[in-house]
């Protein structure tokens, strides 16, 4: 799973398809370099979570379903590139590069 393009301080999108998964618990969560705030709306295959990353880095994205059992490839890790807004006000935004890639958990 990857994403293209994000830009510093505008949301980053992804959905979590969860038709024909049955009846359960559905836990995601973004931890990384800056607090987000994670938001989620139903859509027809499952769920679509926006959060707006506010700082360059690592961000962990994990998803569980059904108590503590994670889906296939959670964590997923996405690399953000490019300058925050402490680091360079004189812009109103930067493009950043991010991809998600499947972190083998220990």
């Amino acid at each position: 799973m990857s994403i293209a393009m994000i830009f510093v301080d505008k949301p980053a999108k992804f959905i979590v398809h969860t038709a024909g998964a049955g009846a359960s618990t559905l836990a995601v969560t973004v931890d990384g370099p800056s607090k987000v705030k994670l938001d989620a709306k139903e859509v027809a295959d499952g769920y679509e979570f926006t959060y707006v990353p506010t700082a360059p880095g690592d961000y962990y994205i994990t998803i569980k379903y059904g108590g503590n059992f994670h889906i296939a490839g959670s964590p997923f890790k996405s690399k953000v590139t490019g300058k925050s807004w402490g680091e360079d006000r004189s812009l109103a935004s930067w493009k950043c590069n991010s991809t998600l890639d499947q972190v083998t958990r220990v």
